[in-house]
């Protein structure tokens, strides 16, 4: 067909060539030869370029310390990073296809469903916390925050690891509660040594006043609690026979 093509295009009278004709075909040929070599060239940059950044973003993918999960809409893990894996506790190889709710502690499992009925639902990013189970070991404490992607078919997720944090709230937690129950200790012991004060000035001054009524001199000396007050214990009762 090329032929029949390059025959209809032959100028009248047998398609004869001058040796300048000649010279500038092959100049024109030898013109398009090296745009083809540049434009080779420069395709091969391109494409070298394009796998130096495949290959950064890759390594940033798969060694960044968060984990990084892409899902279905009914929680089957498509990709994942190695952190991912690590979160998990198992290979990427064997993780994928896998649903990513039968890691979730069963007691959460709802909370993780709903999160991601309501990412499929909205264009909104949204956001649960869950127990994610290990074998012969606690469970991990996760944030989970995902989106929904552009063309609405996959759920794209970041793990983040809060078992420390977790972990340091329930110990703070722990330390405030011991502190409030000595607190309320110390206070019990206070009212009671109070009480026990308060009792000691009645029993001095019905003493003294026995005294007085035996005509005798007082045995204690009542000038520091003559207006029967003692800080924290409010007014003190009148003494006897007063």
């Amino acid at each position: 067909r090329a032929e029949e093509r390059l025959k209809r295009h032959r100028p009248a009278g047998g398609g004869q060539r001058t040796e300048a004709d000649t010279a500038r075909l092959v100049h024109e040929l030898e013109v398009h030869q090296i745009e083809l070599e540049m434009q080779n060239e420069e395709l091969q940059q391109a494409r070298a370029t394009a796998d130096a950044l495949l290959a950064q973003y890759t390594a940033l993918y798969d060694f960044a310390p968060t984990g990084y999960f892409t899902l279905d809409r009914e929680g089957a893990i498509r990709q994942l990073n190695l952190n991912g894996a690590r979160l998990l506790g198992g290979e990427r190889s064997g993780l994928v296809k896998r649903r990513f709710g039968q890691f979730v502690a069963e007691s959460d499992r709802r909370a993780f469903s709903d999160f991601l009925e309501q990412v499929f639902a909205s264009e909104a990013k949204e956001s649960c916390e869950v127990r994610l189970r290990q074998a012969g070991a606690p469970p991990l404490f996760v944030r989970i925050e995902g989106t929904r992607s552009a063309v609405a078919q996959e759920c794209h997720a970041v793990v983040l690891d809060m078992t420390e944090r977790k972990r340091a709230e329930e110990t703070l937690r722990q330390k405030v509660e011991a502190l409030c129950a000595s607190n309320a200790q110390l206070e019990t012991f206070n009212r009671a040594m109070v009480g026990r004060e308060l009792r000691m000035i009645e029993l001095k001054l019905e003493i003294n006043e026995l005294c007085r009524r035996l005509g005798e001199p007082p045995r204690h000396a009542t000038d520091q609690f003559q207006t029967g007050h003692i800080p924290g214990a409010g007014p003190a009762p009148a003494p006897p026979g007063g």
